[in-house]
């Protein structure tokens, strides 16, 4: 039977916490890189003593005149301000709610799990990994995390589905290799940093490449690491192994595309530019796709040596809107159609290629009548997914997802939108989508909870809840969804 593995941030807190109410209780370590405004998390004893109006100002005031920087303090503020915003006086005071009050949290919780369970249309358990561990950067001796969880990237081997890796923000790389009833946890000793991508070896699941500021990989199965690429700066977004040349592989992101020698192992870079996104064209090794910011726009390049050299493809392609982001992607049921997903300064654009990237079609523009999404809150709740199974089916999502069976030409918000408010104010960071690979009509997209449509979307059920048993705090932002 075909599982779906759905990961997300679990949070154990001493607090009996109900429906998000409340802030995890200690922010991050401070240290010498923390922005100015996140001083005021450190002058009272616990959260609630904070003031949300002097801290809102700080924080606003600071990115007026700074680049925002997702990091751990602006994750925590989130996290801290979505907690308290129900509690929160004309003065910018926090009134903790009472014993009782607290008691009718807990018992709308308890009425809330016994509706929704009868609701939910299939069963579903956690599979874990259920903590993650400080980076040792941090903390030497790598306790367990008290508050951040967040799973940052995974991925499932083609050869053997049983073997799935999983990367946290605390720099912790957990493996599991019974479909993820059972994980462990693997480098506790050699990873000092967060990792944003991980790729598995299509053919010998025993090597793997992860990677952040540097690139790392295993031959044994995890049971020992090794920097495969000692170059500091990289903030890889993706990582992609040649699935005929499984020796070359390509890594993009900040700093560039790269690319490692089948033959020799070396790295190299490729270009500089920061890379957003990289597709093999399915059942062809020698011809793969990125996406590049070039100083002012998203490009799209072509290689036909297997990501030796890239070359532009214009025709077709936008021209004079300013690069905020771009995701693609391909499809088996028709190997030479790329879609790709790009943020302007105008709104998004959607494009489509017919004859694998060698021209350009643009399909929509959002804020429009045949497209109304929007730019959303960024590149981080950018979403794009072509149909596996029926041609032409593909849905584009930021904060609200939307679906065209045209190729891109037509767009409808999904009937039924999950639920109001289902993107719970955070979709600009975590929000994830996949249809199943064989049959379109099954889609699950979630924020905090997932949602599942089996009937192209619709209409929609949520088939499981981010907050666990009582006196437990399970917050579940989604980063990947996967059939």
């Amino acid at each position: 039977m075909k599982k779906i593995f759905l990961f997300s941030f679990v949070l154990l807190n001493t607090l009996c916490i109900f429906a998000q109410r409340f802030a995890p209780v200690a922010p991050p370590t401070i240290t010498s890189e923390m922005p100015s405004w996140a001083k005021h998390f450190y002058e009272k004893k616990n959260v609630f003593e904070l003031n949300v109006q002097t801290i809102d100002t700080a924080y606003d005031n600071y990115y007026k005149t700074h680049q925002f920087e997702k990091n751990n303090w602006t994750k925590y503020y989130k996290y801290w301000r979505r907690g308290v915003d129900s509690y929160v006086k004309s003065d910018g005071s926090i009134v903790r709610p009472t014993d009782n009050e607290e008691e009718t949290l807990r018992a709308d919780y308890q009425a809330n799990m016994k509706k929704n369970a009868g609701e939910r249309s299939s069963t579903w358990q956690l599979v874990g990994p259920v903590k993650t561990h400080w980076i040792k950067n941090d903390n030497t001796a790598q306790p367990e995390c008290p508050w951040q969880a967040n799973i940052y990237a995974f991925d499932i081997s083609v050869s053997n589905p049983s073997i799935l890796y999983a990367a946290t923000e605390t720099g912790a790389m957990y493996k599991t290799t019974d479909k993820g009833l059972n994980w462990t946890q693997t480098g506790a000793d050699f990873f000092l940093e967060t990792m944003g991508a991980v790729a598995i070896n299509p053919i010998s699941p025993d090597t793997v490449y992860v990677g952040n500021d540097k690139i790392y990989m295993t031959t044994n199965g995890g049971t020992s690491w090794q920097t495969s690429y000692n170059v500091g700066g990289l903030e890889i977004n993706d990582i992609k192994v040649n699935p005929t040349n499984t020796g070359s592989v390509l890594a993009g992101g900040k700093s560039g595309l790269y690319r490692r020698n089948a033959s020799t192992g070396v790295w190299s870079q490729v270009f500089s530019n920061e890379t957003y996104d990289i597709a093999y064209k399915p059942g062809n090794g020698s011809i793969v796709y990125a996406l590049r910011n070039n100083g002012t726009t998203c490009e799209f390049m072509k290689s036909t040596d297997g990501g030796t050299n890239f070359t532009v493809r214009s025709t077709g392609w936008v021209t004079g809107l300013t690069d905020e982001g771009g995701r693609m992607s391909v499809t088996t049921i028709d190997a030479n159609k790329v879609y790709v997903v790009l943020l302007t300064g105008s709104g998004p654009r959607v494009l489509r290629g017919d004859d694998a990237g060698e021209t350009w079609t643009i399909t929509a523009s959002g804020n429009g009548t045949a497209l109304a999404m929007s730019n959303g809150q960024g590149y981080y709740d950018l979403s794009i997914v072509a149909s596996q199974t029926v041609n032409n089916q593909v849905i584009v999502a930021s904060t609200t997802a939307y679906k065209s069976t045209d190729g891109g030409a037509n767009w409808a918000a999904t009937t039924g939108q999950p639920t109001a408010g289902w993107a719970s104010g955070q979709a600009w960071y975590a929000l994830a989508v996949d249809i199943d690979p064989t049959n379109a009509n099954n889609v699950i997209v979630g924020v905090l909870e997932p949602y599942k449509t089996t009937d192209g979307g619709a209409t929609w059920t949520k088939i499981a809840n981010w907050v666990g048993t009582a006196g437990q705090y399970v917050h579940a932002d989604i980063h990947k969804i996967t059939w």
